[in-house]
């Protein structure tokens, strides 16, 4: 980019930070000032929450975190081990290429006497640390996967019978007094 057009661009950049303190041109001016600049469109999209809700709240001002985290039921208990399995195996790759990356651009990285004889290990020495984060993502995956197996063979009997019926208790033999 040449010096004119960098400097342009600086200006433009200034004078659009400064376009709101500036007053207001009349329409006519300002449509056809407009018509050479490219059209910017905004969709807002209404999420179906009431008025005067934030975003993450429900309309009784409960917050929604983690899906599941009330384990009032057995899928709570599966949509919370799915959602922390789903974002630790997301994040693990995310790790795991940001790992990656990180050396590829630390192993160009010349020394102070400008040789790149042993940069390799230098960049794995620090990216080691990335790397242990790659991996402890992916233990949380594979530890929330675990959960609701564990949770389900220990109480899978107790499951079946919540949605059964209760058996009937024998009546009780009267008090009496001897």
């Amino acid at each position: 980019m040449d010096r004119g057009a960098a400097a342009a661009l600086r200006a433009e950049r200034r004078r659009v930070a400064l376009q709101p303190f500036v007053q207001q041109r009349s329409r006519s001016t300002h449509r056809t000032r407009q018509k050479n600049r490219s059209l910017t469109i905004n969709i807002n999209k209404n999420s179906g929450r009431p008025a005067g809700t934030a975003i993450g709240q429900k309309s009784s001002g409960e917050t929604t975190g983690t899906p599941g985290a009330e384990f009032m039921t057995n899928e709570d208990i599966r949509a919370f081990s799915e959602h922390l399995r789903k974002q630790g195996r997301n994040r693990a790759v995310e790790r795991s290429m940001d790992y990656e990356h990180l050396v590829q651009v630390l192993r160009h990285i010349p020394a102070s006497d400008g040789s790149l004889s042993g940069a390799r290990m230098r960049a794995r020495r620090v990216a080691k640390h990335l790397k242990a984060i790659a991996s402890a993502e992916k233990v949380i995956a594979k530890q929330a996967a675990a959960l609701y197996a564990s949770f389900e063979r220990e109480f899978e009997s107790d499951l079946r019978k919540v949605g059964k019926a209760r058996p009937t208790q024998a009546p009780r033999a009267p008090f009496t007094f001897n």
